[in-house]
Formats: structure tokens, C-alpha cells, sequence
């Protein structure tokens, strides 16, 4: 009975205007059946162009956006991804909607060459009492499964990094090797350089000197991109110029010995006992 209807919450008539007629005859009795059909609309969610649209009742403002100065670095994407402007994503939902019922961005979010996702921060909006909004910290991921939201904002921040250098193997250099300290070869210590913009600059970290001494060395190598810098260890090892014949079989069978022992030839200094001794250094 029409005289009885109770609108559903999030759900729309698409038009609150419909002639009904009814037939009947002299005595006033119903002479035919017709259907009718009411139409409504899912709002539910409603998507926004940006944070600034006013907010309907019983309704929660969802946002997703980049953090703060990091637009360069990476952006969200809807559920079809389609990439977001600079205002994210924006949507009011009706209380009561659960995570699975909510066009949530692509997680992680898209990061751009030479970056990578680092996390999500939250922060939830809860009336002050005195006409304003109140934040405090919520969860550091999206929103999952049957989770909802009564309050009336929530905001989803997505936050990137430089995507961090990753070194070659252990190098290894010959006695007469020399590691140079000139930006190209940094870049040719780290496995992962094709992963950033032609922009990116690699450099040893101010300080870093070559050890030369035989043995396992370390040095730091950076990549700096749009202000930001992370940095990296790369090991290297320096070969000894003389190899005792005591200790030839462990070096020659080593993973840094093996295919450097062809270099080496055996010296033999021999001398006559009676006549002197011979003493190594």
C-alpha cells in the first residue's frame, strides 16, 4: 500500500511523480489489475570531485589522496584504474555500508619510475561538539572487508618513497684494480638502475674512499631523484698480490679465488740450508 511506503536508505525513486489510475465499475469494484514499477537508484556511494561538495546526512566522506609534497612521486587509481588528479578520490557513503561494498582505490597505489609504495596512514573525523571535526590516528592500511564507518569523515592517505638501490654482487678486484669514484660507476654498482628516470643521479656518499688493501671492503652508493636520496652498501673485495702456498688450495677454490687464479704463477725460492736460512715476511 502506496499510503505505507517507507523510503530505503540509499536507495533513490528516480522520479517521485507516476499517474496511477484505477478502473472500476458502478458498484465501485476494481475491473482490471495493472502493474506498476518503481524505479529507484543505488546512492549508497557517491562519488565526488573533491573534498570541498557538501556532505549529506547519515552519510561519511571517504578520501584517498597522496601525502603531502609527494604528487611527483606516485598517484591512486580507482577500481577500473583510472588514474586520480591531485584531489584523490572522494566518496560519501552511507552509514552502514560495508569495505567490500566500496569502490576502494588499487592497493597498493601506483607509483612512479624510480619510486615505490611505502604505506597507508588514516585519520578519522568525529564531531567536536561544537560544529566542527576532531582527527584522531586510525588504522595504517585501507579499509577491509565487513569494516564500516558511523563517523563522519575518514581520510586514507597513500605514502611513497624512493625506491631503494639495490648492489651488484660482491665485486672483485684485481691487486692492480682501482675502484673509481666518478658517478657512472656508481650507478654500475647498483643491480636496479634501469628501475629509475634518466634524471636520477648516482654517487658514492660524501666521504666514501677506496680501500685498496686486500680483503671484504664496503662503500656507501646513493641515487638522489627530485630532492630525495637513498643510499646503499656495496661490497668489494680487493685480491691479495701473494698467496702463500698454504693457503693456495682454500683461495683458488674460493668463490672470489676461482676464476681469478689463472692470474697467479708459483714462485719458488729455494737456497742451500747449509749456507743460510730463508725467512718470509
Amino acid at each position: 500500500d502506496v499510503a505505507f511506503y517507507k523510503p530505503i536508505e540509499g536507495f533513490k525513486p528516480r522520479t517521485t511523480k507516476q499517474r496511477i489510475e484505477y478502473f472500476t465499475n458502478k458498484d465501485g469494484k476494481q475491473t482490471r489489475e495493472d502493474t506498476f514499477k518503481f524505479v529507484y537508484d543505488d546512492v549508497r556511494v557517491l562519488k565526488r570531485k573533491d573534498d570541498a561538495q557538501i556532505r549529506p546526512t547519515n552519510y561519511t566522506r571517504y578520501v584517498f589522496k597522496v601525502a603531502d609534497g609527494q604528487q611527483n612521486m606516485g598517484s591512486i587509481a580507482d577500481y577500473n584504474g583510472h588514474t586520480a588528479g591531485n584531489d584523490g578520490l572522494v566518496y560519501d557513503v552511507i552509514g552502514g555500508t560495508k569495505a567490500y561494498q566500496m569502490p576502494l582505490p588499487q592497493n597498493p597505489a601506483v607509483a612512479k619510475q624510480g619510486y615505490e609504495f611505502e604505506k597507508w596512514t588514516s585519520k578519522i573525523y568525529i564531531d567536536d561538539g561544537n560544529g566542527g571535526l576532531a582527527d584522531t590516528d586510525g588504522f595504517d592500511r585501507l579499509p577491509i572487508l565487513s569494516e564500516s564507518q558511523s563517523n563522519p569523515k575518514v581520510v586514507y592517505t597513500v605514502h611513497f618513497k624512493l625506491k631503494s638501490p639495490v648492489a651488484i654482487d660482491t665485486k672483485v678486484l684485481k691487486p692492480t684494480d682501482a675502484l673509481s669514484l666518478d658517478d657512472n660507476s656508481a650507478k654500475e654498482l647498483i643491480k636496479n638502475a634501469d628501475k629509475y628516470p634518466g634524471d636520477a643521479k648516482f654517487s658514492f656518499v660524501q666521504g666514501e674512499k677506496f680501500d685498496n688493501t686486500p680483503g671484504l671492503h664496503k662503500i656507501k652508493v646513493q641515487v638522489k631523484l627530485d630532492g630525495n636520496t637513498a643510499e646503499t652498501e656495496v661490497l668489494y673485495r680487493v685480491l691479495p698480490d701473494l698467496v702463500y702456498a698454504s693457503d693456495w688450495d682454500k683461495f683458488s677454490k674460493s668463490d672470489y679465488g676461482i676464476n681469478n687464479a689463472k692470474d697467479y704463477v708459483p714462485i719458488t725460492f729455494t737456497g742451500k740450508n747449509d749456507e743460510g736460512t730463508i725467512i718470509g715476511h
